[in-house]
């Protein structure tokens, strides 16, 4: 005949496992309830491709940023310390940093400068950039829309006519 504290000690184990067995069932319950929910959510089997078209029939665009012809009209040239350089006003030049990588430019590096605001990258982060967004990494100023100007120009052979006047304010 068991003791009072072996008696105790089987009653324990067998609220535990009813309360472990209670608690399984439960889980269960609330997966199958999930599932059921779950399968009348209305999930597209395929998702759409970034390349694939859009209701209207147009294609997405593959990047929103420049192509690499209106990236390459970019003018390009290697950097000269602030030493050697200098402002408009005449004083030593600030080093400027990448805004892109947080680098700061170093003397004899390629970098590429943005006609529309005359802010400076280093070629290799700037391109980067300039490939999956459309404006200036510092400043956001559009860059899209002089590169498609360059473009065009770029493309057209025939020389633009120059109209040269002269004014009395500029001679000497």
């Amino acid at each position: 005949m068991p003791t009072d504290a072996e008696q105790q000690h089987k009653d324990q184990i067998t609220t535990i496992s009813i309360f472990i067995g209670i608690g399984i069932l439960f889980l269960v319950a609330v997966c199958i309830i999930c599932s059921k929910r779950h399968h009348h959510i209305a999930i597209p089997l395929v998702i759409p491709h970034r390349n694939h078209q859009h209701h209207h029939g147009t294609p997405l665009p593959s990047h929103a940023g420049l192509s690499k012809v209106e990236i390459a009209l970019i003018p390009t040239f290697t950097y000269k310390s602030p030493t050697t350089a200098m402002n408009s006003l005449g004083s030593p030049a600030v080093v400027p940093n990448c805004a892109v990588c947080l680098s700061p430019v170093a003397e004899g590096e390629m970098v590429r400068q943005l006609l529309v605001c005359n802010h400076l990258f280093h070629v290799e982060c700037v391109d980067l950039w300039l490939f999956s967004n459309p404006t200036c990494p510092l400043c956001r100023t559009n860059v899209k829309a002089l590169a498609v100007d360059l473009t065009e120009m770029a493309e057209d052979p025939s020389p633009s006519p120059v109209l040269i006047q002269n004014s009395p304010s500029l001679a000497v």
